[in-house]
């Protein structure tokens, strides 16, 4: 296609214009080349556009081409102009673009400028919140463009554990498409307002086990400082993988001791059955066989296994690892 052709070009020549001696003359026939390159390739979108002014092909195309550099750029000015820049020409009033994969791969494409491996975790929320906050505001032209970036966003940070940057999404913005009548909330705003209950420091929801005789067992019955609940369903190949990993690190004495409340999602007594015989464990495990309505995991809003929670002795949220590491660490940081 033309514009992965243009691109291929493109990020090529810039790569050499940001690092090359720009006293070379092989510097100064390259950014010839690539703002020649830069203009031909606008001439040809404006054309789609003027020719086919109503039709998809051309929301994508004005939407979802390349950023423009002005003459004379100042190439090490790269990082901050991408991110002052980068979403100038997309069209957020534009709601059909979300038939398209343009809004999702811009957000992502955005979010690479605030991306950096060398930071820290807590060093780079910070950063993702900054691209956040620009993604949202430019979408707030348009509710449900707006409603769509944000939950894909939390969606996202969510499955790879940014939890502060899921907090800042929760107590900071609300769904545009939202209704005062309880019964009819979307489910956008039913979800955020569980991680706004669900974030690092606050109380964890109760939780009520139906035992076989008819009692009932909850989370303040625990006896132990810290408490690990684990999300989990016999049929998720993550889980078998996990559980095994969590098994070695509530048998380990170098790191802090916790409980396990292992809570599983299946709607299969059978297959529940298996899965605890071969995991062999001594923690407490549970299951009402309902699935994702088992209400434990309404009100922990998962949506995805496994899930984890680590609480403190008050049975607040203490951290919410998404591997084994975070979770090591996080016990790691309590031993310490």
């Amino acid at each position: 296609m033309q514009a992965d052709r243009y691109l291929q070009k493109a990020n090529m020549l810039i790569e050499i214009l940001r690092y090359y001696n720009e006293k070379d003359s092989f510097y100064m026939y390259t950014e010839d080349h690539f703002f020649g390159l830069q203009a031909a390739f606008r001439n040809y979108t404006d054309k789609i556009k003027d020719e086919y002014p109503h039709t998809l092909v051309s929301h994508i195309v004005m939407s979802d081409r390349p950023m423009m550099f002005p003459p004379g750029f100042i190439w090490d000015e790269f990082l901050d102009y991408n991110r002052s820049h980068f979403l100038d020409d997309i069209d957020f009033n534009d709601t059909l673009l979300l038939r398209t994969n343009v809004l999702t791969g811009k957000a992502i494409d955005y979010m690479s400028f605030y991306s950096n491996s060398n930071m820290n975790k807590e060093v780079q929320e910070y950063y993702f919140i900054q691209a956040v906050d620009t993604i949202l505001h430019k979408a707030m032209d348009n509710g449900t463009v707006y409603d769509f970036l944000m939950a894909y966003l939390i969606e996202g940070f969510d499955m790879y554990g940014f939890d502060k940057v899921i907090t800042h999404i929760a107590e900071n913005y609300e769904p545009a498409n939202s209704c005062v009548n309880e019964d009819r909330k979307s489910e956008l705003q039913k979800r955020m307002e569980n991680l706004r209950k669900l974030a690092v420091g606050n109380q964890a929801p109760d939780i009520v086990i139906r035992q076989a005789d008819g009692g009932t067992f909850r989370i303040s019955d625990i006896n132990s400082d810290h408490i690990l609940i684990v999300f989990w369903a016999s049929w998720c190949p993550h889980c078998e993988a996990m559980m095994p990993e969590i098994k070695k690190l509530y048998n380990d004495n170098t790191i802090a001791n916790f409980e396990v409340l292992s809570i599983s999602i299946d709607t299969s007594a059978t297959a529940y059955a298996a899965a605890i015989a071969a995991q062999a464990t001594t923690w407490i495990n549970y299951a009402d066989f309902k699935g994702w309505d088992t209400r434990a995991a309404i009100d922990y809003s998962i949506y995805a296994t496994p899930s984890m929670f680590l609480l403190d002795k008050e049975r607040r949220i203490l951290a919410r690892p998404v591997s084994i590491y975070d979770l090591r660490n996080a016990l790691m940081n309590i031993k310490e």
